[in-house]
């Protein structure tokens, strides 16, 4: 430049140039952004995984069918087991009202205990911390659990089966089908 004025001029715009630049190129990077839905670019960050692989709904069916332990337990009893086990709930016959219950584990981490009936249900927890469900198990037909499943988007459905009268839950497996426990039975009873 030819004063010192006019140097300091070409330099101001210069910066300004590569500064515009820059921002534009990093408008347009990927680099430790979530990619807009529906695409993804080289140095996207990932997307939360969801806890199940989200499997269309005509492909789903149940896949898996236990039963569990006939022995009645303590509340406190059920949570050692669910938690020994590494479960997030534990189905269980209660031993104080001889009711099935469902103990599980809440997204905050706290326990929640449910009854089939929750009037009649009088036992309390020594050593866990938890709280009990106040409603009580919907009666429900397997196929109408596994709508309910499907329309609240739960981890699962403790509900009395209508046609055995006992407390079943059916949930969400990892690979997007269902799991079904039930209580034990001769044999004779088959899911519907």
């Amino acid at each position: 430049a030819e004063t010192f004025t006019q140097a300091i001029d070409e330099v101001v715009e210069r910066l300004s140039a590569q500064m515009e630049s820059h921002r534009d190129r990093e408008r347009h990077r990927p680099v430790g952004r979530p990619a807009p839905v529906g695409t993804w670019r080289h140095g996207n960050l990932s997307r939360a995984a969801e806890p199940y692989f989200l499997r269309p709904a005509e492909e789903r069916e149940i896949v898996r069918h236990k039963s569990f332990a006939a022995e009645e337990l303590t509340i406190d009893e059920a949570a050692w087991d669910m938690d020994a086990l590494d479960y997030d709930f534990f189905l269980f016959v209660e031993l104080e009202s001889g009711q099935d219950s469902l103990i599980e584990r809440t997204a905050d981490g706290s326990l929640l205990v449910r009854h089939l009936d929750p009037e009649t249900a009088t036992a309390a927890a020594e050593v866990a911390d938890c709280e009990h469900s106040a409603v009580p198990a919907p009666e429900l037909a397997v196929s109408e659990a596994i709508v309910l499943l499907n329309e609240t988007r739960d981890p699962r459905v403790f509900f009395r089966n209508a046609s055995t009268g006992r407390g079943n839950v059916v949930y969400r497996r990892y690979d997007g089908h269902y799991g079904l426990i039930t209580p034990p039975t001769d044999g004779s009873e088959a899911p519907t």
